[in-house]
């Protein structure tokens, strides 16, 4: 290796340096090279990133579409101001967007104004030519579609179902049942026939025979209830909706058994002069408040208006 010589007053000397070499050349200029692609890559990054922001800015938040609440209506078996309150429990205590829509013949009755997180309160008129229920609230229910045919899914609820305490989607999609249908269960004789061709129904397709008709709001996919109604013929034949579909689309899920000692859904006011102190007392630790025909009062609308 070369040495460097020492300058000095008294022994000039020239300073002598290291020689660069073809490979030290050729490594020069690999790296000048690299910074030069360098460089490039840094403004296309900065190029993309740029975009990727505008692409960002310019994406529409998504907004999931609004819950459609359905509630069949019909005028001769009201009682009171039921749908009144069913609307406003609605209003107050769900915490999803959604819009009301009442089918049936409805007339010239006052509605609530929009309230809470209701977007829109609609009215489609139907007449009802049966006096066999299920027939009739299939018939709603297509009424319904036809209508709204962009809908995807449907809540299906009653006019004496009072929602009184917070709740969210998450309670209406909860598959929920109301024992068997093999159990023997209190009711009238045109219910009994229609309960009795459910369940024969069921059992000749090997399905489960869980009682779906827990008398609280129900979660139906609009294409699957579709093919529910068509598959067993139920604008002609006369079966329980609830417990055909939830039976037939979920054959292999439990629900939830309803005990009202124990769940946190309904308390039910089922007969005359019903003990309306407890319900006072049940209605803290429950989402919903039904009633029967007999279990309707002037006494009972007073406690709902209270909690809606």
């Amino acid at each position: 290796m070369a040495k460097k010589a020492t300058t000095t007053k008294e022994n000039p000397v020239e300073e002598k340096s290291i020689g660069i070499t073809p490979e030290m050349e050729e490594l020069k200029k690999q790296v000048e090279n690299l910074k030069s692609v360098n460089a490039k890559l840094t403004e296309s990054i900065k190029e993309w990133k740029d975009k990727y922001e505008e692409l960002l800015a310019e994406e529409p938040e998504f907004t999931p579409e609004p819950y459609l609440v359905v509630i069949p209506f019909k005028a001769g078996e009201a009682q009171g101001n039921e749908l009144m309150l069913a609307m406003r429990g609605w209003m107050k205590h769900f915490k999803e967007q959604f819009r009301i829509v009442v089918v049936g013949d409805v007339g010239d009755l006052e509605l609530p104004g929009l309230e809470g997180d209701c977007l829109e309160i609609m009215v489609i008129p139907h007449e009802c030519k049966t006096e066999n229920p299920p027939l009739d609230i299939v018939s709603k229910l297509l009424s319904v579609v036809e209508e709204c045919p962009e809908v995807e899914n449907i809540i299906l609820t009653n006019d004496d179902i009072y929602p009184v305490n917070d709740f969210d989607v998450t309670e209406v999609k909860m598959l929920k049942a109301d024992g068997l249908l093999t159990s023997n269960k209190k009711c009238g004789e045109l219910y009994a026939l229609n309960r009795g061709k459910t369940l024969k129904m069921l059992q000749e397709k090997k399905l489960p025979v869980f009682d779906y008709g827990t008398h609280l709001p129900m979660f139906f996919e609009v294409e699957k209830l579709l093919d529910v109604i068509e598959k067993y013929d139920l604008k002609k034949e006369a079966m329980l909706l609830s417990s055909l579909y939830f039976n037939t689309v979920f054959p292999g899920r439990i629900p939830m058994m309803l005990d009202m000692s124990r769940d946190h859904l309904k308390v039910i006011v089922g007969r005359k002069n019903a003990n309306l102190r407890l319900l006072r007392e049940y209605i803290p630790k429950k989402v919903f408040v039904n009633n029967s025909v007999s279990g309707w009062s002037e006494d009972l609308e007073k406690i709902i208006s209270e909690f809606v």
